[in-house]
């Protein structure tokens, strides 16, 4: 005797995207690149005026611009992959100490 009856069907995995997706992270804050590192300082701002060097203000914010910047950070985290090597000698033997 045979069944007649209609077999369900074999479960059929969801998408790609909907098996990836686990959940939002919604409690992670931005990277902290692309800022000014002096001048969302309030307090060195203010040591620099209190102690008399309002002229170093415009060198400062450029410089708080570049250590801010993507660039900047992502030499620190090469410097940290990549540590720095030693070489004290030439080829041919002479000593000349530098570090790569």
């Amino acid at each position: 005797m045979t069944d007649s009856r209609p077999r369900p069907s074999a479960p059929t995995a969801p998408p790609r995207q909907q098996r990836l997706a686990t959940h939002e992270v919604f409690n992670q804050s931005a990277a902290l690149v692309d800022y000014n590192v002096y001048a969302g300082d309030d307090a060195l701002r203010e040591a620099v005026t209190r102690h008399g060097a309002d002229w170093a203000h415009e060198s400062l914010h450029a410089h708080g611009a570049r250590t801010g910047s993507a660039v900047v950070f992502e030499f620190g985290f090469l410097a940290y992959l990549h540590a720095p090597q030693f070489e004290a000698e030439d080829r041919q033997g002479f000593r000349f100490d530098e570090v790569q």
